[in-house]
């Protein structure tokens, strides 16, 4: 019994000395590639919000192992070990693809066997398993790992923002890296870290290809961004592809950047809706339609009363202020049951606060700055998130998951009114 408990202490004792030895090596690995690329952060405010978001992680993970039956994570991890194993003694087997080739060309498709609807699990249990050969197969090691990638989207989201505010650094940082509901879910081991870490290689590269910098190898770069969010949720990267094509027109032509925006997101949704005619070769009100009906059928402890689409224009105007209602007002204040709803209804409260004072500063003349076209980049991509998420899904505690990043986009541009430096960029 005794030799028993020893080895159980000295294999936690291990554990904790990796965990402690990736992090310090991560956080050398960040610091040396932030100075060779133009430093922006000083090695302390790197390591402080690295570390936060492991902590963050590992505060997740232990929350989710002992107080909740299901968790996403936890899951993903366990399957994530019999890849390991045969990474190790199988490499043939771990290389072969654990997805049906159905419905290929589908790439939308609901359907539980379809090859797109699960390419983002398979990647992520795939990734996990190699981390695993560096961890041991130890899932709080690798919340250390993990977060590397979520940390480096983050940081090139932080590098352009901070081209758009000079003089606001220190408030780009806090609220990149800190914002609770993005630090907390963000941080765990899930597609949604994943989905950071892609986003921001987008964000960056498009930034960069705007500028003509190295074009062939940023071009490159979202590209590779762009498909990885695609495996993840193919959705999302779809939502990209109007406020990229803004982003890049309205920085050519500064002066009708707002006519730009509204040109460009009134075809979008012209054609969405035009998708839903007989005869179209892709109909995309089904298929949000199908994903919001593939939602209502799972089962939760809580579930939000939401309306079910049919793939017409009525349906989508009709459901329009349930999703609004969901992303920017619930829970409230009866319905807080948990910190997780306490965490949000404070998110969302400061965020009214935010919206109500800006109008009022800006009837006083307080707020002199326009938006700049990277603001108006973050908005598009940001709102057009959240309403999707609004409009498919009907959970409390998936909504504030899915939404944290989003949020911290739309919030971004704020910091930017408030800019007193005369100094900006389109």
């Amino acid at each position: 019994m005794l030799f028993l408990f020893i080895s159980v202490v000295l294999q936690k004792v291990l554990y904790i000395l990796m965990a402690v030895a990736y992090a310090s090596l991560l956080i050398l690995i960040f610091t040396r590639s932030c100075r060779n690329n133009g430093k922006t952060l000083p090695w302390q405010w790197i390591a402080f919000a690295f570390l936060a978001k492991v902590t963050a992680g590992i505060i997740y993970g232990y929350i989710y192992s002992h107080y909740y039956m299901i968790s996403d994570s936890w899951s993903y991890f366990n399957e994530s070990l019999s890849d390991y194993h045969d990474l190790i003694n199988n490499p043939a087997k771990f290389f072969t693809i654990n997805s049906e080739f159905k419905h290929l060309t589908d790439f939308f498709s609901t359907a539980d066997n379809a090859f797109w609807s699960n390419t983002g699990e398979n990647f992520l249990i795939k990734l996990l398993a190699v981390l695993n050969v560096f961890s041991i197969g130890n899932y709080y090691t690798d919340v250390v790992l993990f977060n590397a990638f979520s940390f480096w989207g983050l940081y090139l989201v932080y590098k352009v923002a901070i081209q758009y505010l000079p003089g606001k650094e220190s408030w780009a940082y806090l609220l990149i890296f800190f914002w609770p509901s993005c630090l907390f879910w963000n941080s765990a081991i899930d597609k949604d870290g994943l989905l950071v870490f892609f986003s921001g290689i987008l964000i960056y590269s498009t930034y960069n290809c705007i500028l003509r910098r190295k074009l062939i190898l940023f071009l490159s770069l979202g590209i590779t961004g762009f498909a990885g969010i695609f495996l993840i949720r193919n959705v999302n990267a779809v939502l990209f592809i109007p406020a990229i094509v803004c982003w890049w027109a309205a920085s050519r032509m500064y002066k009708k950047r707002f006519e730009i925006f509204l040109l460009v997101y009134s075809t979008a949704f012209f054609l969405f809706f035009l998708s839903g005619l007989d005869g179209s070769p892709i109909n995309l009100l089904q298929q949000v339609a199908n994903k919001q009906h593939q939602f209502l059928s799972l089962e939760a402890n809580t579930r939000l009363p939401l309306s079910a689409l049919d793939p017409n224009f009525t349906s989508y105007i009709k459901v329009f202020p349930e999703a609004l209602n969901h992303i920017f007002l619930r829970p409230y204040i009866t319905e807080i049951s948990s910190p997780f709803h306490l965490m949000v209804f404070l998110e969302n409260t400061s965020l009214i606060f935010l919206i109500f004072f800006i109008i009022i500063w800006k009837k006083k003349g307080r707020v002199r700055k326009m938006p700049t076209t990277f603001n108006l980049f973050l908005w598009s991509v940001s709102f057009t998130g959240l309403l999707l998420i609004g409009y498919i899904v009907p959970f409390p505690g998936a909504i504030i998951r899915y939404k944290a990043f989003y949020t911290m986009l739309f919030i971004l541009p704020f910091i930017s009114f408030f800019n007193t430096k005369t100094t900006t960029k389109a």
